[in-house]
This record gives structure tokens, C-alpha cells and sequence, in this order.
């Protein structure tokens, strides 16, 4: 019972500076996760708002395993432009532009030029350049939260 009466002065000053160390390492380490979190949603938002700006869309959508070339052929093709208008204004071959049609009609699990179009309506796959200035990214420090605007 004398032990459970001793006084922190009569512990050794080694064990009192490990005892504080310890203490500002778990604030240390509690801080940290707190900005973890907040850096993690802020990706998150970023990630959420290079898709959109790309013209991948949500995250969920298929159009999301598309990529940045495939998109456009995808917006040419919606237009209604042939393989060779599309390989003229992408400066591309037409064999490319024939390969990226086909990889956007796999990756949508679609059969034809005007399903790629009602599709890419559909899942509002391309943005307008006007759209992209628009977006914002508001974070919430409180909720350790951030959103696209």
C-alpha cells in the first residue's frame, strides 16, 4: 500500500520525462489521424471532381473505366461524326479511332454508334469546357468533410 501513496516526486525524473513524452505522443498521434481524415476526403472530393472535369462522371458510373481518349472519341462519335471526321480532328489515325470505338462499346457492354450516343447522354458522361470553371471543392474542418460543389 505504500507504493499506491507515493508522490511523483519520489519517481525517478527518467520515468516522469517518458511519462510526458508518451502523453505528447498520443496527442501527437491524435492530431495527425485528424488530418488524415481530412486529407483523405479532400482525395476523395478531388478525385470526384477530375472525373467529372475529365467527362468520366460518378465514380460508379461505367463510363468511369473510360479513358481520357476513349472519352473523346466516345463525344465525337455521340455527335455523330464518322471514324475518319473524328480521326482528322483528334489527329489520329483511323485504325485508332476504330480501336477506341470498339473499346468504348466493350467497357459500356453496348453493340452500336447510336446506343454510344444515348449512352453517353445517359450516364451525362462529357462535360462542356463552361462546366469545368464551375466546380468548387468545399471542406468542412468541423465534420473533417469535404464535397463537390
Amino acid at each position: 500500500m505504500a507504493y499506491a501513496t507515493e508522490t511523483l516526486a519520489d519517481w525517478p525524473a527518467a520515468v516522469i520525462s517518458l511519462d510526458d513524452t508518451l502523453r505528447r505522443l498520443g496527442q501527437r498521434l491524435t492530431s495527425a489521424e485528424a488530418d488524415l481524415r481530412m486529407a483523405r476526403a479532400c482525395y476523395e472530393a478531388l478525385l470526384e471532381a477530375s472525373r467529372i472535369c475529365m467527362g468520366a462522371g460518378p465514380a460508379g458510373s461505367p463510363a468511369a473505366r473510360l479513358t481520357a481518349q476513349e472519352l473523346r472519341v466516345a463525344h465525337f462519335v455521340a455527335a455523330g461524326m464518322s471514324n475518319r471526321e473524328v480521326a482528322d480532328s483528334l489527329h489520329v489515325s483511323v485504325h485508332t479511332v476504330k480501336t477506341h470505338v470498339k473499346n468504348v462499346l466493350d467497357k459500356l457492354s453496348i453493340r452500336s454508334r447510336w446506343q454510344m450516343a444515348a449512352t453517353v447522354g445517359h450516364y451525362n458522361v462529357i462535360s462542356s469546357t463552361s462546366e469545368i470553371g464551375r466546380s468548387a471543392i468545399a471542406i468542412d474542418p468541423a465534420s473533417d468533410s469535404a464535397e463537390l460543389r
